[in-house]
Parts: C-alpha cells; sequence; structure tokens
C-alpha cells in the first residue's frame, strides 16, 4: 500500500517538474521585446543660403546737423524767445544778453574813431598845403585811426553777439540755462536739431562692418512709427573700432522720412538691403545653441539625415543681441538643435518641433 502511493506521487511530481520545464523552455523561446529610445522634439535651426536676412543692428536716430547754441560774449540774460520742442526759422531770435555794457562800449568806441579821423584827416590837410607836418607823424595819425576803427568793429561786434539768432532752421531740442543768468563766452544754452536731415548711428562689430565699395543701402525700422521701412544709405565710418567693444561706428542716412513722425533720440532697427552693407555673408545662431566643451572648446547638436545629433565644434565670434556669430564650423543647409540642448546626448534622436530657417 505504501509502495503504491509512493508511486504514485513519484509520478506526479514527474508530470508537474515535466510541465514546468516545457513552460521554462517556451518562455527561453520567445525574445524579449526591446523598447526603442525615444524622440525628443527639438527646435531646429536651417542654415540656409543667405545668413544676411537675419543680420540687424541696434542704432539711434540722431540729426545730421546739430549745434551747441551759445553766445560769444558773456553776460547777463535778460530774454529767452524759445522752448524746447519750438520750431524756429534760420535767422530768428532765440534770446538776449543785457546791452547796456555793450552799447557803452560801442559809444565810447565811436567818440575815439571820430577824434582819430578827425585828427587824421587835419594832418592830411596840413601835409597837403604846408608839409608842416612830417610824412611819419601822418603815418601814427593814420595807424591811431586804424586802431580806433578796428575797436569801434569789436564793439559793434560784441553788442550784435548779444543776441542768439538760430544758424539754420529745425527744432529746439534742449534748453540748458535758465533766464536771468549769467552766462560764459561759449556756454551752451540751446541745442538745435535739423529735423529734416536724420541719420542713424550704428556700432558693427568688425566681422560684419559695411563694405565702403558696392551696394550701400538697408533700411530702418524706428520705434513708434510700426512697420514703416525707411530707406538709409551709407555715409560715412570711423576707422579705429571702439577700444572696449572693437565695433566700428557707422553712419547712415535717412533718405526718405515718408512723413514718419522721427525724432534725434528714438531707436532704430537697421537691416542691410540683399547683398549689400557687409563684406561677407555671415552665419548667426541663438547663443543658447552653442555649449562649452571640456576641452574648452564650443559646440553645437547637428542633426543628422537620420535625426540623430552629433556634436560638431565651431569658432564663434561677436554677439548680436541673443545671436552669436559662428565663424567656423557650420555650413549653408546644416541642421543646428537651438532649444532643448541641454537635454541631448551623442547619438540622440530628434524630431523637429519648429523648424527656423536662416535665410
Amino acid at each position: 500500500m505504501n509502495r503504491s502511493f509512493s508511486r504514485s506521487t513519484s509520478s506526479v511530481v514527474t508530470i508537474i517538474a515535466a510541465l514546468l520545464l516545457a513552460g521554462c523552455s517556451d518562455n527561453q523561446a520567445e525574445p524579449e521585446t526591446e523598447t526603442a529610445p525615444p524622440v525628443r522634439p527639438a527646435v531646429i535651426q536651417i542654415i540656409g543660403d543667405n545668413a544676411l536676412a537675419s543680420i540687424s543692428f541696434n542704432g539711434v536716430v540722431r540729426s545730421a546737423e546739430r549745434a551747441e547754441l551759445a553766445f560769444r560774449v558773456p553776460g547777463k540774460m535778460v530774454a529767452m524767445e524759445v522752448n524746447e520742442g519750438d520750431k524756429v526759422e534760420k535767422g530768428e531770435l532765440l534770446a538776449k544778453l543785457e546791452q547796456d555794457e555793450f552799447l557803452r562800449a560801442v559809444n565810447s568806441a565811436k567818440v575815439e574813431f571820430d577824434k582819430a579821423q578827425a585828427d587824421y584827416q587835419r594832418g592830411v590837410q596840413i601835409f597837403k598845403s604846408t608839409q608842416a607836418i612830417a610824412k611819419t607823424d601822418l603815418e601814427k595819425l593814420k595807424t591811431k585811426r586804424d586802431l580806433a576803427n578796428n575797436k569801434l568793429s569789436n564793439a559793434r561786434q560784441d553788442l550784435d553777439n548779444t543776441s542768439l539768432r538760430a544758424p539754420f532752421a529745425g527744432v529746439i531740442a534742449q534748453k540748458t540755462v535758465d533766464n536771468f543768468r549769467n552766462v560764459n563766452s561759449g556756454q551752451a544754452i540751446y541745442v538745435l536739431h535739423d529735423l529734416k536731415n536724420l541719420e542713424v548711428v550704428v556700432d558693427v562689430p568688425s566681422k560684419m562692418f559695411f563694405s565702403p565699395t558696392g551696394q550701400r543701402e538697408g533700411f530702418a525700422l524706428v520705434e513708434n512709427n510700426g512697420s514703416i521701412r525707411l530707406p538709409v544709405v551709407y555715409k560715412s565710418y570711423s576707422s579705429e573700432p571702439d577700444t572696449l567693444s572693437q565695433t566700428y561706428r557707422v553712419v547712415l542716412e535717412i533718405t526718405d522720412l515718408q512723413g514718419q513722425n522721427v525724432l534725434p533720440g528714438m531707436n532704430a532697427r537697421i537691416y542691410p538691403a540683399e547683398g549689400g552693407m557687409v563684406e561677407d555673408a555671415v552665419i548667426q545662431v541663438p547663443i543658447q545653441a552653442v555649449l562649452p566643451t571640456n576641452t574648452g572648446d564650443e559646440f553645437v547638436w547637428l542633426v543628422g539625415d537620420n535625426g540623430a545629433v552629433e556634436k560638431r565644434v565651431v569658432s564663434v565670434g561677436e554677439l548680436i543681441d541673443d545671436q552669436v556669430v559662428v565663424k567656423e564650423g557650420l555650413a549653408v543647409g546644416d541642421k543646428v538643435v537651438v532649444a532643448g540642448v541641454s537635454a541631448l546626448s551623442e547619438g540622440m534622436r530628434v524630431r523637429p518641433l519648429e523648424s527656423k530657417g536662416q535665410k
């Protein structure tokens, strides 16, 4: 009885073991399914054929003709005829100094001249009629007369200089002193701007320095004037860069204001015309697209045809707002990740979340 039960139990165990082995064998036969690495979304910039379109410069509007107006003589202010923002015509009276002292100087010089003139005329008559006066004495009388005449002319000029007049038509941009103050010769009283002739001053990095030859046109977008494009042309440039920023100052003339309200001091954005104003097309990418390497170089993530990214070492140049100039390492047609770069690694695949073309 016990031997029969033992044989039955052994058979059951054998069957169960066989089933378990069969199950294990089946599991081993089916390969495990590998999870594909995720494809990350990324903002990708395509380096276009014409990098000039994305280049622009910040500038400031100024008057092409502007002047600090000052008296040529010192004195006390007694009249200020215009204020800031007033339009004035050429020759219009702007301010006056107290004239009493200058009038006395003119009267005194006139008396001195009249006497010297009379003495000289008497000497001439005597010399012609009797020659009772030596020729050298006559010359002294003439010299005295001429000096008195110069003194009178200077006194009259000083009196005229007590009136400050506009040297050209324009707008009073600034009033620098108050009335009834004593002012020195050459001390600025007003700042006058000619609003008919305006220009924009920009500081340009050396890499994108404006070419002094060839096409030199572009347009300006001036604040508070919407999307109105004001044409500009190259006018002049500084031959030496700024010692700190290593930029060159370039002056552009606004050739047509198109009836827009443009004033000195307004901010402007300058865009070169296609093919003009810069020596070579340059490549720019957002500054956040450039990362440092462990060896001190800098790189960007380049996207291959299969969507996988790889490091591309680049040489960068000047900063222009939030963009950095790439001098070496990129070419037309390259695809560069410009956002989400910190989460990438070599070989990771990406898909364009938003394609940005540099045209």
